[in-house]
Protein backbone atom coordinates (compact mmCIF):
# COMPACT_ATOMS: atom_id res chain seq x y z
CA UNK A 1 0.00 0.00 0.00
CA UNK A 2 1.53 3.28 -1.03
CA UNK A 3 -1.39 5.53 -0.29
CA UNK A 4 -3.83 6.97 -0.35
CA UNK A 5 -3.81 7.17 3.42
CA UNK A 6 -6.95 8.12 5.28
CA UNK A 7 -5.76 9.94 8.40
CA UNK A 8 -8.13 10.67 11.26
CA UNK A 9 -6.99 13.70 13.29
CA UNK A 10 -8.24 13.94 16.87
CA UNK A 11 -7.57 16.96 19.10
CA UNK A 12 -9.06 19.24 21.73
CA UNK A 13 -10.28 22.68 20.66
CA UNK A 14 -7.61 24.32 22.81
CA UNK A 15 -4.99 22.47 20.74
CA UNK A 16 -6.32 23.80 17.43
CA UNK A 17 -3.08 25.63 16.59
CA UNK A 18 -1.12 22.37 16.88
CA UNK A 19 -3.75 20.49 14.92
CA UNK A 20 -3.69 23.17 12.20
CA UNK A 21 0.05 22.66 11.80
CA UNK A 22 -0.46 18.91 11.34
CA UNK A 23 -3.42 19.54 9.03
CA UNK A 24 -1.30 21.84 6.80
CA UNK A 25 1.56 19.35 6.61
CA UNK A 26 -0.70 16.38 5.93
CA UNK A 27 -2.75 18.41 3.46
CA UNK A 28 0.40 19.12 1.45
CA UNK A 29 0.77 15.41 0.74
CA UNK A 30 -0.98 14.06 -2.35
CA UNK A 31 -1.31 10.62 -0.77
CA UNK A 32 -3.32 11.75 2.28
CA UNK A 33 -7.02 12.26 2.80
CA UNK A 34 -7.53 13.99 6.13
CA UNK A 35 -10.56 13.20 8.26
CA UNK A 36 -11.66 14.75 11.55
CA UNK A 37 -14.75 15.67 13.50
CA UNK A 38 -14.35 19.18 12.03
CA UNK A 39 -15.21 17.80 8.60
CA UNK A 40 -18.66 16.75 9.74
CA UNK A 41 -21.62 19.05 9.41
CA UNK A 42 -24.08 19.47 12.23
CA UNK A 43 -27.40 17.83 11.88
CA UNK A 44 -27.98 14.62 10.04
CA UNK A 45 -26.44 11.54 11.63
CA UNK A 46 -22.98 12.97 12.38
CA UNK A 47 -22.23 10.11 14.76
CA UNK A 48 -22.53 7.55 11.97
CA UNK A 49 -20.34 9.72 9.72
CA UNK A 50 -17.73 10.00 12.48
CA UNK A 51 -17.80 6.24 13.07
CA UNK A 52 -17.42 5.62 9.33
CA UNK A 53 -14.48 8.04 9.17
CA UNK A 54 -12.77 6.14 11.99
CA UNK A 55 -13.49 2.77 10.40
CA UNK A 56 -12.14 3.94 7.04
CA UNK A 57 -9.00 5.53 8.46
CA UNK A 58 -5.57 3.94 8.03
CA UNK A 59 -3.92 6.03 10.75
CA UNK A 60 -5.31 7.69 13.86
CA UNK A 61 -3.39 10.81 14.90
CA UNK A 62 -4.14 12.22 18.34
CA UNK A 63 -2.76 15.51 19.61
CA UNK A 64 -2.19 14.79 23.30
CA UNK A 65 -2.37 17.49 25.94
CA UNK A 66 -4.01 17.84 29.34
CA UNK A 67 -7.05 19.29 27.54
CA UNK A 68 -7.26 16.31 25.19
CA UNK A 69 -7.02 13.84 28.04
CA UNK A 70 -9.79 15.71 29.90
CA UNK A 71 -12.15 15.37 26.94
CA UNK A 72 -14.50 12.39 27.18
CA UNK A 73 -15.24 12.68 23.46
CA UNK A 74 -11.58 12.47 22.43
CA UNK A 75 -11.07 9.52 24.72
CA UNK A 76 -14.02 7.82 22.99
CA UNK A 77 -12.38 8.46 19.62
CA UNK A 78 -9.13 7.00 20.95
CA UNK A 79 -10.94 3.98 22.36
CA UNK A 80 -12.67 3.40 19.02
CA UNK A 81 -9.36 3.60 17.14
CA UNK A 82 -7.79 1.20 19.64
CA UNK A 83 -10.73 -1.24 19.36
CA UNK A 84 -10.51 -1.10 15.57
CA UNK A 85 -6.77 -1.85 15.85
CA UNK A 86 -5.81 1.28 13.92
CA UNK A 87 -2.19 2.40 14.01
CA UNK A 88 -2.10 5.30 16.47
CA UNK A 89 0.31 8.23 16.24
CA UNK A 90 0.43 10.21 19.46
CA UNK A 91 1.67 13.77 18.99
CA UNK A 92 2.46 15.62 22.21
CA UNK A 93 1.27 19.20 21.89
CA UNK A 94 3.45 20.81 24.56
CA UNK A 95 6.93 20.23 25.79
CA UNK A 96 6.02 17.56 28.34
CA UNK A 97 3.93 14.46 28.20
CA UNK A 98 0.87 14.55 30.46
CA UNK A 99 1.45 12.18 33.37
CA UNK A 100 -1.93 10.45 33.43
CA UNK A 101 -2.36 8.49 30.20
CA UNK A 102 -5.19 6.20 29.13
CA UNK A 103 -4.25 2.53 28.93
CA UNK A 104 -4.54 2.68 25.13
CA UNK A 105 -1.62 5.12 25.01
CA UNK A 106 0.74 3.52 27.48
CA UNK A 107 2.39 1.24 24.91
CA UNK A 108 2.48 3.74 22.02
CA UNK A 109 5.42 5.64 20.64
CA UNK A 110 5.16 9.38 20.90
CA UNK A 111 6.22 12.21 18.66
CA UNK A 112 6.49 15.86 19.55
CA UNK A 113 4.75 18.56 17.57
CA UNK A 114 8.18 20.09 16.86
CA UNK A 115 9.19 16.86 15.07
CA UNK A 116 6.91 17.75 12.15
CA UNK A 117 8.33 20.48 9.96
CA UNK A 118 7.73 19.15 6.46
CA UNK A 119 5.25 16.72 4.88
CA UNK A 120 7.92 14.02 4.54
CA UNK A 121 8.24 13.86 8.32
CA UNK A 122 5.21 11.57 8.27
CA UNK A 123 6.91 8.97 6.04
CA UNK A 124 8.03 6.75 8.92
CA UNK A 125 4.49 6.68 10.30
CA UNK A 126 3.00 5.73 6.93
CA UNK A 127 5.60 2.97 6.67
CA UNK A 128 4.21 1.61 9.94
CA UNK A 129 0.72 1.68 8.42
CA UNK A 130 2.00 -0.33 5.46
CA UNK A 131 3.80 -2.76 7.78
CA UNK A 132 0.60 -3.24 9.83
CA UNK A 133 -1.43 -3.92 6.68
CA UNK A 134 1.17 -6.40 5.41
CA UNK A 135 1.24 -8.33 8.71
Amino acid sequence: MTGPYNVFLSYARKDAAHADKLRRLLGARRDVRLLSADDLSAGSDWQTKLRDALINSNLFVMVVSPDALASPWLLQELGAAWALEKPILVVVAGTTLPMKLPVELEQKQFARIRDFRKPEDFDQWFQRVEDAVAA
